[in-house]
């Protein structure tokens, strides 16, 4: 039959819908606030017709609106109570997301982004963005085009009356430390003041809460705090270096803060620093100093010391050079109460080891306190606890008549040679360096001198794979093949026989190491694309960011021509590596496109053309690509059968009826052979159902059967 006649019934128009019982209220009138889905054409209207999971208007997003705001206004105006009314009737399970948003709601963002791509864009820019894994709470989030730590989100929901009021939320409330609406300048409020449950937009019904109290008429307190003003105009400026600096700065003053309840005092001296005022923050460091005259001042700056922003670790030494601390005796007691240091900032002041700390919590000297999800150590005479450990210099140079910057620890010596704490007690067991000061049983002194003509003479296998940019695992099998061995050490006492660091000796490995070097230099190699581009690189592509990175780390799954790629230099190399993988793109789909362009819902499009079928796919991280020859065949594929449920619409007819004419041969089906390894679909000549239509009172059973569809394995690129 003509294509054309087979569009012509596939019309969405002639499918004929059963509506669903939903309870919904009337739907609103479109307005300028959102679009219409029926505006984007055929494709739409086919798919909410056969997946019976559609959205008839998106919001359109505000300036400054947050995502849960937009999500709101769109339950609100396709006739849902609430977001998670609409959660439960469109079937999206709140934390099952294909996106990585911060929001719970991912899934039901990423719907909204399927519903309508004219507002793609949009709606992706107004969403918070993972830009790496949340792994030891270090992960970014990209908020309004600036990059801040994923801690810094809000844990707790807050809301502004007024802006509920003008129906929407903005995105400064969702970072922690905001303490008044910058727009309104009103308090944010966390509970229902009738109530006191704790508010959540997505259990918001019209601005009302579960109790019927009303959000909207909460009372307000006026407040003048500009710390969320002063935020806001970070953002709007786009000034990112400013933003980290002034992340930095909260991460340091947080352990000065600890019984403090108000956040945005604490946000407003971190923006203070974060706006290079020198003066304000030599009057922090003065006001610390002052106010802990018994601690040592290289407790007092040590966090400042291990910030992340440059500007502020340079004041901080000039600070130090210019100021010198004089002991005093403490008197009052628990006069560090207030005081708290991180595991990192203890063991940098005390140069201690790691079961130190652990001994004296155990003992109850040291107290855990959490903040947010950062834990710190406290206790109310943290000075008596500290300076023995900083002052143990001058009473070993008193006792021992050593000077410290002489000699290492072996701590010092892990991070100077590249060994575990193991291995270099063993090397000091064994006499390696020579005479050792030993000031308690767990205290070890090693003369520089000697530790640096150990350096001089063997090397670590760590060390020397760091110099030549190769894995441990890659030199190891490069020596095995060389038959150059480590030095064998005897094994410690009650421990495993295996070395924890591999040594070998400087001058059995400088030839290898030269040709190493030479091999590395000369051969030409693809300079790898900054991962920093990848967000950009998603975006334009319309990829996960993930996805993105590993296309960028893998460039063969997009290359043509290689040889032109690697007489490039490395600038030139990574615009035309950019160049290649749009056009790669173009001709490339994902499965979420391909069913779109087929005209089938995304489940059956798995079903049908998953990895249990033949069609051939590439996979990248974790997403299949078509290219448009495989594309071609899927759309060819989709046109001929359609699925029970397409059949049931198209010729509006019952199960029972269907299940008769195939019977009676009318209706030819197909059904997989192998019903275990995926699940069964059954699939309809779409000749036969247009032939029964026409003239439903034949009864010509002529009709060869179809060959049953038998299941192979996908083939991968």
């Amino acid at each position: 039959m003509c294509p054309r006649k087979i569009e012509k019934y596939l019309n969405p128009r002639r499918l004929r819908c059963r509506p669903r019982r939903t309870g919904l209220t009337s739907f609103p009138p479109p307005t300028r606030e959102c679009i219409h889905i029926t505006s984007t054409g055929n494709k739409q209207l086919t798919k909410q017709a056969l997946t019976m999971k559609s959205l008839c208007f998106v919001a359109r997003p505000n300036f400054e609106e947050n995502p849960g705001s937009i999500l709101m206004r769109t339950a609100s105006l396709n006739g849902y109570s609430s977001v998670s009314r609409m959660a439960r009737e469109l079937t999206i399970a709140y934390f099952d997301s294909s996106l990585s948003l911060t929001n719970p709601d991912g899934a039901l963002y990423a719907l909204l982004c399927n519903e309508c791509p004219d507002l793609a864009s949009e709606l992706k820019a107004s969403a918070y963005t993972l830009l790496n894994k949340l792994a030891r709470y270090e992960g970014k989030v990209l908020i309004s085009g600036l990059v801040l730590p994923w801690t810094a989100l809000r844990q707790k929901q807050v809301y502004c009356p007024k802006c509920l009021k003008e129906r929407q939320m903005k995105f400064i409330q969702d970072i922690d430390g905001v303490h008044a609406c910058p727009y309104h300048g009103t308090e944010y409020l966390s509970v229902c003041p009738a109530c006191e449950r704790r508010f959540k937009w997505q259990q918001v019904e019209d601005g009302h809460c579960l109790c019927g109290f009303d959000f909207r008429e909460s009372p307000c307190t006026q407040s003048e705090d500009l710390t969320g003003l002063k935020l806001l105009n970070i953002f709007r400026t786009r000034d990112q270096s400013t933003l980290n600096r002034t992340y930095a700065a909260l991460k340091c003053l947080r352990y000065r803060y600890l019984t403090s309840s108000r956040r945005s005092i604490v946000l407003n001296m971190a923006l203070r620093i974060g706006a290079q005022d020198e003066q304000f923050f030599y009057d922090v460091l003065s006001q610390d100093l002052e106010n802990h005259k018994q601690l040592p001042q290289k407790a007092i700056t040590i966090p400042w010391l291990l910030s992340d922003d440059k500007w502020i670790i340079a004041i901080t030494k000039k600070f130090n050079a210019e100021n010198t601390w004089e002991r005093t005796i403490c008197t009052t007691p628990n006069c560090c109460a207030g005081f708290g240091l991180s595991a990192n900032e203890f063991y940098h002041i005390t140069s201690a080891y790691k079961g130190t700390l652990t001994i004296a919590v155990n003992t109850g000297k040291i107290k855990i306190q959490q903040l947010g999800i950062f834990f710190y150590y406290i206790s109310g005479q943290m000075c008596k606890i500290i300076t023995p450990y900083i002052n143990r210099s001058e009473y070993i140079s008193i006792r021992k008549n050593f000077e410290r910057r002489k000699y290492y620890s072996m701590r010092e010596i892990e991070k100077a040679l590249h060994i575990s704490i193991k291995t270099a007690n063993q090397l000091t067991n064994l006499g390696f360096f020579g005479q050792v000061i030993s000031t308690r049983p767990r205290w070890l002194f090693v003369k520089r001198t000697a530790v640096e003509k150990f350096n001089k003479k063997y090397i670590s296998g760590t060390a020397l794979a760091s110099s030549l940019h190769i894995t441990s695992f890659t030199l190891h099998n490069i020596l095995a093949a060389l038959e150059i061995k480590h030095i064998e050490l005897p094994p410690p006492p009650h421990s495993d026989p295996h070395p924890h660091t591999r040594l070998y000796l400087r001058s059995s490995i400088t030839k290898i190491k030269k040709l190493l070097t030479m091999k590395t230099t000369t051969t030409p190699y693809i300079h790898p694309i900054p991962q920093s581009l990848a967000p950009t690189i998603a975006t334009e592509l319309n990829l996960p960011i993930p996805t993105t990175k590993h296309l960028l780390n893998n460039p063969k799954y997009f290359i043509r021509d290689i040889n032109m790629i690697l007489n490039l230099d490395s600038a030139k190399q990574t615009r035309a590596l950019v160049t290649e993988l749009k056009i790669w793109r173009k001709n490339h789909f994902t499965r979420q496109e391909s069913a779109e362009l087929a005209h089938i819902s995304y489940s059956d499009f798995n079903l049908r053309f998953g990895k249990s079928q033949s069609i051939q796919s590439t996979k990248v991280h974790s997403e299949y690509f078509f290219n448009r020859k495989a594309l071609k065949a899927i759309i060819l594929e989709t046109k001929n059968y359609i699925t029970r449920r397409q059949v049931l619409n198209l010729a509006n007819l019952s199960a029972s009826m269907l299940r008769r004419l195939v019977r009676l041969g009318i209706i030819r089906c197909r059904v997989p052979t192998n019903k275990n390894s995926a699940r069964a679909i059954s699939l309809y000549c779409t000749a036969d159902i247009l032939a029964y239509i026409e003239n439903p009172y034949r009864t010509n059973t002529s009709l060869t059967p179809l060959t049953p569809i038998t299941r192979t394995t996908p083939t991968h690129n």
